[in-house]
């Protein structure tokens, strides 16, 4: 193992420590195992020189009854090792898997723009089995191999010095199989990982895009699609069997001749008189277990190799940098009026496409205001950065008056509301879906919410109400339907700072004015931000902002008691990508 693999191998390793008196006593019980297995071939001799040779009856069934005995407890105690083994796997399964969740869980929005689902989903599944199969398996054979080995090799010399010396000169014959294939096995299983990975990926799109698939009529293209990835991970699977199965061929053959080679040399030297029975005996017996120990060696090592191909894979989740916290935050109660002020603010995607290029505005608190613009101009990215979804590259986002870098991002996110363009729910009941957004509320406030948001009249029609489970993506409802849950989530908040962003969009004038007024009426404390383009929306706002593709800003005022050229003075603007 590379220098590089033995550290990579001992940071995983560390998963055991908290698991250190359960791994102790298997050391122990391994241990008994190894002095079993050392003294049970030395009892044969005795048996056959002492017993047989001498007809010794007696001395015959005492050693056969002592090392029945032995072979009894040794029998118990694997078993109870073989437990605590799987369960020392269950634990550490669930701990490695916890972490890169929550690893996950606070990464930035632009490593899941890199990255898809599938690809998540194959490492809490594929890669964390690997990685859990050579902390807890791998690490104690290591540690029980060497000790077994040289003391196994120790008894041989003492027992005859000409055939520890011959099996020293065969000995490398047995790893040269496995040195040979593993570097080829490393390269397949990478393959073979990624081709899986990508089956994974194309199995999660196929079912989450189902409707599309039928709409289209696509059911053949895609079968054809996801058969041909099959096709392609089954050869990658077919040439890493080929390969094991090569390796194992070859070091068998290695391993047999050895011991062939030695027996038929110690089987020479007894009928020579040089050598007793029973010696050669109890020398057959340990080497066959020396030369299995070399095979575990190489397997192990072979094994190592391509399971470290899945911790690489899991570090590179672990290396990757969490956005910094800073502990400086002001309390909750800062968030009062509602002024947002955006200060000469920058942000780019992690392909370096700019987005946003020296932004400033204000949003006076407690007021009403819409964001246009064409498609992709960056008015979603502007609530992404005041949410702190994305971090500014540059500038400064501030509400009253306090830098969102210095707040707590769960205390900011607590007196914000947001109900997004595509109104995401989870295959749960309305009210669970609706209280997501306030994990405390009672259920008057999940009806309070919903009547808000026009969606308390559709709720009580569905079998169970509130209680009807609405499905994956929300599959049972109708589009429109799924937005006035979104927006029920957001409203259930009681927000400082509600946003809408184009929240509204499958549903007709009348039920989108219903809405804004109760929000104007219930929440009229709130500042509320609206993507639309909607013309009976805009007629509703206090100020209109046009984000443009150019420096060039456009704003509209409808408050009578702010002059025109104050919103106008904005320095409102991004950078429009085609």
């Amino acid at each position: 193992m590379k220098k590089s693999g033995l550290q990579l191998f001992l940071k995983f390793a560390q998963l055991l420590l908290p698991y250190w008196k359960l791994e102790a006593l298997i050391g122990s019980l391994t241990a008994l195992g190894v002095a079993v297995s050392l003294i049970t071939p030395y009892l044969t001799k005795l048996m056959i020189d002492q017993g047989l040779g001498k007809k010794d009856t007696k001395l015959f069934l005492a050693l056969a009854a002592t090392a029945t005995a032995m072979l009894i407890v040794n029998g118990l105690a694997t078993r109870f090792v073989n437990y605590l083994n799987e369960y020392i796997r269950a634990r550490v399964n669930f701990d490695l898997t916890r972490r890169i969740f929550e690893k996950l869980q606070g990464l930035p929005l632009g490593f899941f723009r890199d990255k898809t689902t599938g690809e998540h989903l194959f490492k809490t599944q594929y890669d964390i089995h690997r990685a859990v199969d050579i902390v807890v398996t791998m690490l104690p054979q290591a540690l029980g191999l060497m000790p077994r080995f040289v003391l196994i090799f120790v008894i041989i010399f003492r027992l005859d010095q000409r055939i520890s010396a011959l099996v020293i000169l065969l000995a490398p014959l047995t790893f040269v199989a496995p040195y040979f294939f593993t570097k080829k096995l490393q390269k397949t299983i990478r393959q073979y990982i990624q081709s899986s990975q990508e089956i994974f990926i194309k199995l999660g799109e196929i079912f989450s895009h189902i409707y599309l698939v039928k709409v289209f009529s696509k059911e053949m293209r895609e079968r054809e699609n996801y058969t041909r990835l099959m096709k392609d991970n089954l050869r990658l699977k077919r040439k890493n069997i080929g390969l094991e199965v090569s390796s194992q061929f070859y070091a068998s053959l290695a391993q047999r001749s050895v011991l062939g080679l030695v027996v038929l040399y110690g089987g020479w030297r007894v009928i020579e008189g040089d050598m007793t029975l029973g010696s050669l005996t109890a020398i057959t017996v340990y080497l066959t277990q020396l030369v299995s120990m070399q095979g575990s060696f190489a397997r192990f090592f072979q094994d190592a190799a391509v399971n470290l191909v899945s911790c690489e894979r899991l570090k590179l989740v672990f290396d990757v940098t969490e956005p910094v916290v800073r502990n400086d935050s002001p309390p909750e109660d800062h968030v009062e009026a509602g002024e947002i002020r955006f200060k000469d603010v920058y942000f780019s995607y992690s392909d370096g496409r700019p987005v946003l290029e020296g932004i400033g505005f204000t949003i006076e608190p407690r007021s009403r205001v819409a964001i246009v613009g064409h498609s992709g101009v960056g008015k979603t990215t502007i609530i992404n950065l005041l949410l702190r979804v994305d971090d500014v590259q540059a500038g400064t986002i501030s509400i009253d008056g306090h830098n969102i870098s210095d707040m707590e991002p769960s205390i900011l996110k607590r007196q914000i509301g947001l109900a997004p363009q595509e109104p995401l729910l989870w295959n749960e009941t309305v009210m669970n879906n609706i209280r997501y957004g306030r994990e405390d509320a009672t259920d008057e406030d999940v009806y309070w919410a919903a009547r808000l948001a026009q969606a308390d009249e559709f709720i009580l029609e569905l079998p169970q109400k509130y209680r009807t489970v609405i499905g994956e993506n929300a599959c049972k409802i109708s589009e429109g339907q799924k937005q006035r849950i979104s927006i029920a989530r957001a409203l259930i908040k009681k927000p400082r700072i509600l946003i809408l962003d184009e929240a509204m969009a499958s549903l007709d004038t009348e039920l989108e004015d219903a809405i804004l007024a109760d929000i104007e009426r219930e929440l009229k404390d709130a500042t509320l931000i609206v993507v639309t383009h909607r013309r009976s929306t805009l007629a509703r706002m206090d100020a209109i902002y046009h984000l443009e593709c150019s420096r060039n800003i456009s704003a509209t005022d409808r408050r009578n008691h702010i002059p025109e050229d104050r919103v106008c003075r904005e320095d409102f603007s991004s950078r429009f990508i085609v």
